[in-house]
């Protein structure tokens, strides 16, 4: 009966961490993402060792 319970505890913390992790990254890809638009209007590298 323990063993069960410890089961059904350790499969909730794991779909919670997963969770709370796939929240985690889809955030920080839409922060990379941002970040990487903005470079490319506002930065536009004129290619290697060329700076204007």
């Amino acid at each position: 009966m323990k063993s069960g319970y410890l089961c059904i505890y350790i499969n909730n913390f794991f779909y919670i961490c997963h969770f709370y992790f796939s929240y985690v990254m889809f955030k920080c890809l839409i922060k990379i993402k941002l970040c990487r638009s903005f470079a490319k209007t506002f930065l536009r590298p004129r290619g290697p060792g060329k700076f204007y």
